[in-house]
């Protein structure tokens, strides 16, 4: 368990060791349902009637209107399911209202689910030999929810206590009074339950010991605004990751912030993908959409294709194939880099990634005038004068490169891809330059299905490419969103094993060169965690696929984009954990994803900061931490030394949540520092 829920669960059973009769609630404490809202059931309906040719317009409504209608015109202090339906049964007829409420308690049954959490408090209770009842305010009947509870593994308690079964309620405390004279309790009673009044207030107002469960869905920021697919997706998150035991804060991001987007860009790929007859997910991006990919095919049984996994990446396939292209092409991949996150270029790591000896050039090298090459290649000229240098030298490129893609094509031929007509490849995307190599080699069309796009994907294969997310750069906004933080993206598909940096014959079979190139191995503990929590999540959305099988790629998207926008401080603390890398080959600097600085040192290089976290994998990514004796010591010209309010301590004291708001609560008192742009 986390340390809050064991500490919770520790709580109730002091409290169990100290009472005879132990009740519980049933909805929201010991059943939860998988949806975020109980109304969404009703959508639900909705969606089982058109199903059946049963449209009835605005069911929702009409279900809502039908128990508050119900409800005012009852004489009890609760009603029955039953009665719901008879007012239905005057809009719909008879026939179809029947045939409705049968629906609704279908679907009632299928997304209720047991707590794990209160279970085990349940079963503790059973172990201590304790007299077990269940009590709820609930219109549906008792024989319904004893079904429920015994299927969601409630079994062994005393009985079940319904109020509109009794026509009284713990909303009035009358229950409690009925039940305390009926059972002729005189021992002690502690009563669980979600609701603040009916299930803690009135409960102690008779006397009765009685604990507050926070409702799973209560324990988390939610938008007002969410679609089915997403309530269903989010209450499966939710009611797993707050009521589960050991999980840890990777599996719990991997749960609550990026499932839904695993989800959603292997169910787009699986509609592409039927009827055709292979499919190929390149490591490493493509490690977890492959399992996942699995998990859908024992969904759709034989429609879709067997997939394999094989190695690969832009280093081992790219530099191979310039066999395959003329000179020109070859030096502009070389030389080619990105210096958005500070990726460096040098001829020493071109030598070094196509496998030459840089002693063997050094007289060539003084001739061309490079005396450095560790040199930086920033400018254009500098780029001109390296592919001279390159020139001269192509023969022996060509040689190491010829030598690779012979064991290269090899490995294709072991993996079957010259037996097909076209080959299906997956990947994260952008550019999609490995599909450029592949295609380049084998000679054949391939089609490459991506996360996303980019809009400068290579010509020769720009029409053979298809994104989820954003395909050539569209839509602009799901593009900009995803571009502006893409090794961000580029983390979540990572694979827990090294990266491809070539191959080689083993035994006359060709196998792959790895290397742990981030070097953090924490980072791949990490990475671990995080897949096995969205697998187990994925395996859960698979049970309400017909329910799912249509969700928007914005509501597949929105916990990331809103996980990387708010940038929270516990998130930013196990980010600055990790490193990662940008470049081709084995060779690349190690990236950070957080800084971490002092106040006073922002200060001091406030500007050269905003430069750094600008080029963060987690792009303006800033930790800020300091002690109000070190801001005090500040000497500001022109300025006073002023005083502190507790909040401003706070801020400093416990590092900054929100940096943003905090920095510009700070700013009020030194408007002099330009301390706003800290976080774009």
């Amino acid at each position: 368990m986390t340390q809050n829920m064991d500490s919770e669960f520790s709580r109730i059973c002091n409290m169990i060791d100290e009472n005879e009769l132990i009740s519980f609630d049933i909805y929201d404490t010991a059943l939860l349902r998988n949806v975020l809202n109980p109304a969404d059931i009703f959508d639900l309906v909705s969606l089982e009637l058109k199903k059946r040719n049963m449209n009835i317009t605005d069911f929702k409504k009409i279900r809502v209107w039908a128990e508050e209608k119900a409800r005012s015109i009852s004489q009890k202090e609760d009603i029955q399911f039953d009665d719901i339906y008879k007012i239905i049964e005057n809009k719909v007829g008879k026939t179809r209202s029947k045939v409705i409420q049968e629906i609704e308690l279908s679907v009632e049954e299928k997304f209720t689910i047991a707590n794990p959490f209160i279970k085990r408090v349940f079963d503790y209770a059973k172990s201590k030999k304790k007299t077990i009842i269940f009590i709820s305010d609930m219109y549906l009947s008792k024989e319904f929810i004893c079904s429920l509870l015994k299927k969601n593994g409630y079994n062994g308690y005393f009985e079940v206590y319904i109020s509109g079964d009794l026509g009284i309620s713990k909303a009035s405390s009358n229950m409690y009074v009925f039940l305390k004279e009926q059972l002729n309790i005189d021992r002690n009673w502690l009563h669980i339950g979600d609701n603040y009044i009916s299930d803690y207030i009135n409960a102690k107002k008779v006397g009765i010991a009685s604990y507050f469960y926070r409702k799973v869905r209560d324990r988390i920021s939610l938008e007002q605004h969410y679609s089915l697919t997403y309530s269903i997706m989010k209450a499966i998150q939710i009611n797993y990751s707050y009521t589960s035991e050991d999980i840890k804060y990777w599996e719990r991001f991997g749960v609550n912030v990026v499932s839904s987007l695993f989800f959603g860009f292997v169910n787009w790929l699986v509609k592409h993908l039927r009827g055709k007859d292979n499919v190929y997910f390149l490591s490493r991006d493509g490690y977890l959409p492959y399992k996942i990919y699995n998990m859908f095919k024992k969904y759709f049984n034989d429609q879709l294709p067997e997939a394999k996994y094989i190695y690969a990446s832009r280093r081992s396939y790219q530099i191979p194939s310039i066999v395959c292209t003329d000179q020109e092409q070859g030096l502009e991949l070389l030389t080619a880099y990105s210096n958005i996150f500070g990726q460096k270029l040098t001829l020493e790591e071109i030598l070094y990634n196509i496998g030459l000896n840089k002693e063997a050039y050094i007289d060539l090298l003084k001739e061309y005038g490079i005396e450095d090459i560790q040199h930086e290649i920033i400018s254009q000229k500098d780029r001109n004068r390296i592919k001279e240098f390159l020139k001269v030298i192509y023969p022996d490129i060509f040689a190491k490169c010829q030598k690779e893609i012979e064991l290269l094509i090899k490995y294709f031929e072991q993996n079957s891809l010259y037996d097909y007509r076209e080959i299906n490849l997956v990947d994260v995307g952008w550019r999609c330059s490995t599909q450029q190599a592949i295609y380049r080699i084998l000679k054949k069309k391939t089609n490459g299905y991506y996360f996303g796009t980019a809009y400068n994907v290579y010509d020769d294969i720009k029409n053979n490419v298809k994104g989820y997310a954003f395909n050539l750069g569209r839509p602009l906004r799901n593009a900009s969103k995803i571009m502006d933080n893409v090794m961000m993206y580029e983390f979540i598909f990572c694979a827990p094993h090294g990266s491809v940096i070539g191959f080689r014959e083993d035994g006359g079979t060709v196998v792959p060169i790895l290397k742990e190139v981030e070097q953090n191995n924490y980072l791949y503990k990490c990475i671990t965690f995080i897949q096995s929590g969205i697998l187990k999540i994925i395996e859960k959305y698979l049970n309400y696929y017909d329910y799912l099988n249509d969700v928007e790629i914005q509501d597949c998207l929105r916990d990331y984009v809103k996980f990387i926008d708010e940038k929270k401080y516990e998130d930013l603390v196990e980010f600055s954990k990790l490193t990662g890398v940008v470049g081709i080959g084995d060779t690349q600097e190690v990236q950070r994803y957080v800084l971490t600085t002092s106040i006073s040192e922002y200060l001091k290089n406030r500007r050269k900061i905003k430069e750094a976290i600008s080029k963060n994998l987690w792009r303006d990514a800033l930790i800020l931490y300091g002690s109000l004796t070190e801001l005090k010591r500040r000497k500001m010209s022109g300025l006073p030394i002023i005083t502190w309010s507790k909040k401003a301590i706070f801020l400093i004291a416990k590092g900054l949540k929100n940096p943003r708001r905090a920095i510009q609560y700070l700013k009020r008192f030194w408007d002099r520092f330009d301390l706003l742009r800290v976080r774009k």
